[in-house]
C-alpha cells in the first residue's frame, strides 16, 4: 500500500517524477503511463536494454537518459501525467510492463509503469486543470521531456493529493473540469480540422503554420528562434525553424521541419533535416531534430527512421494540444487567425 501522505507531506525526499505518457485514454483507465518503444523492453535490466539498443544501432544520449529515468521510478513514488490542460497525479506500484499491442501505438506507449491514480468517489481517476496548479509548475509541466524530477514542488504536489484524498469539496470542481474537459475536446477537434483543410486565416504557403510554431517556442522561452531564408539551402534541403534556449544546467538547441499535411506524412521532411546537418550544416549536428505535421498519421518508414535517428514527431493531434497548454499566452492576433476568440470559443465549419 503507499505510505499515508499524513506524515509524509512535508517530507523533502519524497521523489516525485513527471511521466509525459502516451495520451491514450485505455492507459489510464488500466492504472499505467506509457512510453517508450516496442523494439525494447525497458522491463528488463539496463544493460540487456542497452545491448539490444546497439544491435539495433540505436544512437546514444537522451533516449538512453529516458530510459534510465524510466528505470528510477519506484514504489510509492508520485507519478504527474500531463494531459492536455491538465494533469492526472498518482502513486507508483513499482511494476513495469511491455506491451507492444497496437492499441498503444506501437512505439509510442509500449514500456509501462503501475500507477494508482488518485480517483473521485466513483472510481474514476480525477482530472486536474492546470490553471488549479501555481504558475511554476504549470511552466515546467512545459519542459519538452518525457520524465522530469519534480521535487520542489514537493509541498504543493502533496497537498493537491492529500486534498483530493480526503475532502469532498472538491467534487463541484470535478463535475465541472469533465464537462469542460468534452468541450475542450470537442474545439480540438474542429480546430485541427480546420488547419488540415486551409480553412484557417494563417498565412498561406506554409509559413503561417513556422510562425504558429515559433510563437509557441517562444511563449516556452526559446527567445533566441528564427526562420531561415528558404534560399539558403539547395533543393531537398531544409530546415523551417531554428531554436535555442539558455537554462541553468543545460541548453537545448532546436531543428524543426514542420509540414501542412492533411492525411499521411511520410519520410520526406525527416530527410531532410538529415540532409541539413549531413552536407550543408554539419555545426547542428548536436541539435535536437523535430518533425512537425498537421497530419495525424506517419508512415512505418518515417516512424522507423525517426526512430533510428532519435528524431522526435510532434503530429497534428500533438500540435493541437500544443496550442491549447499556451492558448492563454498566444498572441490575439493568432488566436483570431485560428478562429478562436475570446473565452476559448470557435466559430468553425462543422462538416465532416
Amino acid at each position: 500500500m503507499p505510505r499515508s501522505l499524513q506524515t509524509s507531506a512535508l517530507n523533502m525526499d519524497y521523489k516525485i517524477h513527471l511521466f509525459r505518457s502516451l495520451r491514450n485514454f485505455c492507459l489510464i483507465k488500466e492504472n499505467r503511463a506509457g512510453y517508450g518503444w516496442c523494439d525494447f523492453d525497458f522491463t528488463k535490466p539496463l544493460d540487456e536494454i542497452y545491448k539490444a539498443m546497439d544491435k539495433h544501432n540505436w544512437s546514444r544520449g537522451k533516449g538512453r537518459s529516458n530510459i534510465r529515468k524510466f528505470k528510477s521510478i519506484n514504489v510509492d513514488d508520485l507519478v504527474v501525467v500531463p494531459w492536455g490542460g491538465g494533469i492526472y497525479l498518482g502513486v507508483a506500484t513499482g511494476e513495469e510492463f511491455h506491451n507492444p499491442s497496437e492499441k498503444y501505438y506501437g512505439k509510442n506507449g509500449s514500456n509501462q509503469i503501475g500507477v494508482n491514480y488518485v480517483k473521485d468517489k466513483e472510481d474514476k481517476p480525477i482530472y486536474i486543470p492546470r490553471k488549479q496548479l501555481t504558475e511554476g509548475l504549470q511552466k515546467r509541466l512545459k519542459v519538452r521531456q518525457s520524465i522530469v524530477d519534480l521535487r520542489e514542488f514537493n509541498h504543493e504536489i502533496l497537498g493537491l493529493k492529500e486534498s483530493l484524498e480526503t475532502s469532498h469539496d472538491y467534487d463541484w470542481l470535478i463535475a465541472a473540469n469533465r464537462t469542460e474537459k468534452i468541450r475542450i475536446e470537442s474545439l480540438k477537434t474542429s480546430l485541427l480540422k480546420n488547419i488540415q483543410n486551409g480553412k484557417t486565416h494563417l498565412e498561406s504557403g506554409g509559413i503561417g503554420l513556422e510562425k504558429l510554431v515559433l510563437e509557441l517556442l517562444s511563449i516556452e522561452g526559446y527567445e533566441d528562434a528564427f526562420i531561415p531564408s528558404k534560399r539558403k539551402y539547395p533543393a531537398g534541403i531544409d530546415v523551417d525553424i531554428v531554436a535555442e534556449r539558455s537554462e541553468l544546467l543545460a541548453d537545448t538547441q532546436l531543428l524543426i521541419q514542420v509540414k501542412h499535411h492533411h492525411g499521411t506524412s511520410g519520410s520526406n521532411g525527416i530527410e531532410q533535416l538529415l540532409r541539413l546537418t549531413e552536407e550543408v550544416e554539419p555545426e547542428y549536428k548536436d541539435y535536437s531534430k523535430i518533425f512537425v505535421t498537421t497530419a495525424c498519421e506517419v508512415t512505418v518508414e518515417a516512424l522507423k527512421l525517426a526512430k533510428n535517428e532519435n528524431i522526435k514527431i510532434i503530429t497534428g493531434e500533438e500540435l493541437v494540444n500544443w496550442i491549447f497548454e499556451n492558448f492563454n499566452s498566444l498572441n490575439e492576433k493568432t488566436k483570431l487567425s485560428l478562429g478562436l476568440s475570446f473565452g476559448i470559443t470557435f466559430t468553425v465549419n462543422q462538416e465532416n
